[in-house]
């Protein structure tokens, strides 16, 4: 199994991050030998981007 489309925000990839929520999610994943990948890889004005210019 793989976890597609995990972020630290909102729906959206906007908002404030939720580091403790996401960290359950990731232990969870552990757990279960669940692998997975952070999304929005973009450059954009939201607060989930991963690059800012």
């Amino acid at each position: 199994m793989f976890v597609t489309e995990f972020g630290t925000q909102n729906y959206a990839g906007e908002g404030a991050n939720d580091f403790a929520m996401s960290q359950k999610y990731l232990d969870l994943m552990a757990s279960k030998k669940i692998s997975w990948v952070n999304w929005n890889f973009s450059d954009d004005h939201r607060s989930g981007a991963v690059f800012k210019f």
